[in-house]
């Protein structure tokens, strides 16, 4: 009896293991489908995905697919990898011409308007997509690559086909759709509108004519009177319209031929989109593309420069020195007046290019911006009125730097005044809070000061509005166009921006917006002395510029020392070895940074610090914004100096760290 009852007992607890064991694979199994579920709703409501192809010699040799292809296609960015003619293959046989056509057109040097075509998916589904294509060019104007979108627009092409043959109750569905969609007649009138027409042209739209919110001349009409004349393909237009709040906004606009079940043109519906902010978008990024390219080239230009500056001013000042004709020694003296105004404009440049972070110290604006102000307007007949409150906060600036915005914007100002007028400049604290805009740009929410140079001159005609700022651009015969580039350049680095309006045959109003200072007190910068240097002893000198070499060592030797050269950091390396094997040792070693195709100074500091941690080094470059100039014991240097430099520049750095030193 008690065997029995054991046993139904085991046969209770199998069955109930069991069940329970079921019951929890149903809920793996829910979980998963569940799991499986939204990963197909949130793929099926990705729509765009993106596209990036590499030209050289013009023609494609790499195309990188975004991880989004899968969701629009059904293939993975692999599979698009591992057969460079999938796209193609992909594409429905009677559209391959128009996409075709696309690829050759931006090939050729254009800027095809956006197509729409037909795919077949991985899944044997068909869809719609529209494609569109923006250029990237170097600064010789050659293509380099082009970035493709791609959005499935399937959805839309059912509506659009779908609104052939609309019933009341379909037009009431078609209303709350977030697109515009109108209809016009062969007249061209408005005749039906959805709720996203009536917001954007207003509830008085219908019975008017399209024309009536055209903003400027256009060839709208001209464009798709082949619809009226019966064309039943899609036509992409693009076409500046007037909002009813006024506002000229940029709509693209799909449109297409309707007939009445005769086959008679009735009018036309179009369905449309505002792309003004991102037709913006595609401006500052072909803007930004742009100027980095000009940038690296304006770096290398001055770097070069700089080094040609240096042994050019350096030999004429060795020469002075030399010379005991007090003609030829007043004419040399001449030669070297433009120097400094050599070295402005080489800063300009590299200020300008790529890098470059200012040197920031805090201080008071005012009375520091009179200077540059009153240096600028010297011997003209323009004058200047300040307006500045006695409680403007302190920043923290680069006072080279600001200088040279301020200097900049005035020059430009009085070369709008050819007959002469009168400058304001003003300044006030404001505060920026979140959702603010100015600049065309949105800066962070916090206190700023804002800087205001308002002129009396020509203005600015509108066309040019856009391109002030862009590098080499000019309007003046003797002008550099780098000027408001550069004042653009400096202070987006401060964390800033600059903004300008202006009225023609009015004057023009430069703003200026500067983050205040967390700081409570002002740097001090004690003022420099005249410097002359007399040593002895041994220097190390590298640069990979034979008159660089040459100039720098004819300097150190008129103040004592020996001097040893070397053309990279390899060579200065040996020669470090073969001094100190011979019992000797250098007093100091001056690196260049740059050393095109060979070791240079920031490589070869490392080394160097392995065998003399204590030695003077220092970091010498035309690339004056090189953080090494900036930070150089940061990167293992005892000290920087900036090319071009004269003799005092370098008696001074010699007087901070070798021991024998007479400052005037």
């Amino acid at each position: 009896m008690t065997k029995k009852t054991k046993g139904k007992s085991k046969t209770a607890h199998t069955s109930e293991s069991a069940l329970k064991a079921n019951t929890e694979r149903k809920k793996t199994e829910k979980i998963i489908r569940e799991s499986e579920e939204r990963y197909r709703r949130i793929t099926e409501a990705i729509t765009d995905y993106i596209y990036s192809v590499r030209i050289e010699n013009s023609r494609p040799v790499e195309t990188t697919h975004g991880e989004a292809c899968v969701a629009v296609t059904g293939y993975t960015k692999e599979e698009f990898a591992a057969d460079p003619y999938l796209w193609l293959k992909m594409i429905a046989q009677e559209d391959r011409n128009i996409a075709i056509k696309q690829a050759e057109d931006i090939l050729s040097g254009g800027y095809p308007s956006p197509i729409e075509h037909r795919i077949i998916r991985k899944d044997g589904a068909l869809r719609w997509v529209e494609s569109s294509i923006v250029p990237k060019h170097d600064i010789n104007g050659n293509l380099i690559s082009y970035d493709g979108i791609i959005r499935d627009i399937t959805e839309r092409k059912k509506i659009e086909e779908s609104l052939l043959s609309l019933s009341s109750r379909q037009k009431a569905l078609l209303a709350a759709i977030p697109d515009i969609i109108m209809e016009v007649d062969n007249n061209k009138v408005y005749t039906w509108a959805n709720q996203a027409g009536y917001e954007f042209f207003g509830e008085d739209v219908i019975g008017k004519e399209a024309a009536f919110y055209f903003k400027g001349e256009q060839s709208t009409y001209n464009m798709v009177q082949p619809l009226f004349n019966g064309n039943e393909n899609i036509i992409y237009i693009e076409s500046w319209q007037r909002r009813k709040d006024g506002q000229k906004r940029l709509i693209a606009w799909w449109c297409r031929v309707l007939k009445d079940k005769n086959g008679n043109v009735t009018g036309a519906l179009s369905s449309a989109r505002d792309i003004t902010e991102q037709k913006q978008t595609e401006h500052l990024l072909q803007q930004s593309q742009k100027l980095e390219s000009i940038a690296v080239l304006a770096a290398g230009i001055a770097h070069d420069f700089n080094n040609l500056f240096e042994g050019i001013f350096g030999y004429i000042e060795m020469a002075i020195k030399a010379t005991n004709d007090s003609k030829v020694a007043d004419y040399l003296a001449k030669a070297m007046q433009p120097f400094g105004q050599a070295k402005s404009l080489t800063q300009q440049i590299l200020t300008f290019a790529k890098g470059g972070d200012p040197i920031l110290k805090t201080n008071t604006l005012f009375p520091f911006l009179k200077k540059p102000v009153e240096f600028a307007l010297s011997g003209t007949n323009v004058f200047c009125r300040f307006d500045i409150p006695d409680n403007l906060q302190l920043c923290d600036f680069d006072e080279n730097q600001i200088s040279q915005v301020i200097g900049n914007i005035v020059i430009n100002a009085r070369q709008s005044m050819p007959k002469g007028g009168n400058i304001v400049i003003s300044a006030e604290n404001i505060s920026i809070k979140e959702g603010d805009t100015c600049c065309s740009s949105r800066l962070l929410k916090g206190n700023y000061v804002r800087i205001s140079v308002k002129d009396s001159g020509t203005g600015i005609p509108k066309k040019n509005m856009t391109r002030i700022f862009e590098p080499f651009f000019t309007t003046k015969e003797q002008g550099s166009g780098l000027g408001l580039a550069t004042a653009y350049s400096i202070i987006k680095k401060h964390k800033g921006c600059i903004d300008v309006e202006s009225v023609p045959g009015e004057g023009s109003t430069f703003h200026l917006y500067l983050p205040s200072s967390q700081k409570g007190s002002v740097a001090v910068t004690a003022q420099q002395p005249i410097s002359i240097h007399k040593g002895s002893g041994r220097i190390l000198v590298m640069d990979d510029e034979d008159f660089i070499r040459g100039v720098i060592s004819e300097m150190l030797k008129t103040m004592g020392y020996s001097v040893l050269c070397a053309r990279d950091g390899h060579q200065a390396l040996d020669l470090l070895a073969e001094v100190k094997q011979s019992g000797h040792s250098f007093d100091a070693i001056i690196l260049d940074l740059t050393v095109p195709g060979g070791m240079g100074g920031k490589e070869a500091i490392l080394e160097i610090r392995k065998l003399n941690p204590s030695i003077p080094v220092f970091a010498s470059s035309g690339y004056s914004e090189d953080p090494v100039i900036s930070l150089p014991s940061d990167y293992g240097f005892t000290d920087s100096i900036r090319k071009p430099y004269r003799m005092t520049d370098l008696a001074r750095i010699l007087n901070r760290y070798l021991s024998k030193t007479t400052e005037a």
